[in-house]
């Protein structure tokens, strides 16, 4: 059986979803794949200035191959019966990046931050998306606020 878990590399609480479910691909006996998946649309269209376009787009490659070594750190420590790969997907929207992947596998795992109210209605829910599109049985992990 594979998994494939979905993770933001900047959520806080990333370290506690990623031990939830590692808990879960041990008692499934199944592989976790990591997909991060990552878009930049505000560098194409916007910026009309050739040195300015060159600084972001160095800057974004550096942003990019941190968070590839964060990502591969965090597969590598997954427990070796359960360890899969790091997957990466650049320059698709989140929610379709993660549909796309999630359909060769027996089992997505997503995270959701629970917002409600005026919270949710600004922000939206990555998670809430995924759900209605995915094709594959999903188990969405509410993230633990302390207090």
């Amino acid at each position: 059986m594979r998994a494939l878990i979905a993770i933001d590399l900047l959520d806080p609480q990333l370290d506690s979803l990623i031990a939830e479910a590692t808990r879960h691909a041990e008692r499934m006996q199944c592989t976790l794949d990591v997909l991060y998946a990552e878009s930049l649309p505000y560098m194409e269209g916007f910026i009309s200035d050739v040195t300015v376009a060159a600084m972001l787009q160095k800057e974004a490659e550096s942003v990019r191959k941190q968070h590839a070594k964060r990502l591969q750190a965090l597969v590598d420590g997954l427990p070796e019966a359960v360890r899969g790969t790091a997957i990466t997907v650049l320059d698709s929207p989140t929610e379709v990046a993660i549909v796309d992947t999630s359909a060769d596998y027996d089992l997505l795992i997503i995270g959701t931050h629970g917002r409600t109210g005026f919270a949710h209605f600004m922000l939206g829910s990555v998670a809430e998306r995924v759900i209605r599109r995915a094709t594959v049985p999903t188990l969405v992990l509410r993230e633990h606020t302390p207090g």
